[in-house]
């Protein structure tokens, strides 16, 4: 059983990762302010941390005001290597980040629970259930 409680890392002033809940299957990692280098190590450990779980996780980008090009492909690289992994509703800020590497296919805009657009947890769920039936796994499926 995982427990989670709504916890808070302050890497500076102006930064604040926020770790949360959604519910028994997914983490909400909402960051806001301005990401740089000098918080690339709170970042990598913090998604190190939630991923660990198995738990889908989704990373609220809204509130976002800077985002440092090593930050964008730290959550870029690793929503490639986690299935469970989905980057959501960046903010101008954070999507010009990605535009510039060239990341931005691997961002929701705006993503409600409800819509047509599948959550992590059914993604990851479908695949296991394609590879357990034989089916050869593929590449991995882009949330845009």
């Amino acid at each position: 059983m995982v427990r989670a409680e709504n916890l808070e890392v302050r890497t500076r002033d102006k930064v604040e990762i926020e770790i949360g809940a959604l519910d028994r299957t997914d983490f909400l990692v909402k960051l806001s302010g301005d990401l740089d280098v000098h918080d690339l190590r709170t970042l990598h450990e913090t998604l190190s941390l939630v991923l660990s779980t198995g738990l889908s996780t989704i990373v609220d980008l809204s509130d976002v005001t800077f985002l440092d090009v090593r930050c964008a492909r730290e959550l870029v690289v690793r929503s490639r290597l986690y299935d469970n992994l989905m980057l959501r509703a960046p903010s101008w800020q954070a999507e010009a980040s990605f535009k510039v590497c060239g990341y931005e296919a691997r961002v929701v805009h705006h993503l409600r629970r409800g819509s047509s657009r599948e959550e992590p947890s059914q993604r990851v769920k479908a695949r296991q259930e394609a590879h357990a039936g034989g089916e050869p796994r593929g590449t991995p499926a882009l949330a845009m």
